[in-house]
């Protein structure tokens, strides 16, 4: 399963995110009652979409890099 705060994958069960420190007791309740074929589809969202923004970050330092050092 995935943190909902930081987007990390952190293991089942679990009742804190050992990356950001917040308590995923609750959402797991939530997750029950909504079915975890689409809570596992929504938590995969959040961490593609996390992913795609760290990359453009990280395209986007190193294209600033470049061009600052062409100069």
């Amino acid at each position: 399963m995935f943190c909902v705060y930081c987007g990390k994958e952190i293991e089942d069960g679990s009742r804190f995110c050992p990356y950001c420190g917040a308590s995923v007791q609750i959402e797991q309740e939530n997750t029950a009652h909504r079915g975890s074929a689409v809570s596992n589809d929504l938590e995969k969202e959040k961490y593609l979409k996390k992913e795609k923004l760290e990359v453009v970050i990280v395209l986007a330092v190193t294209a600033l890099i470049l061009i600052y050092e062409m100069f």
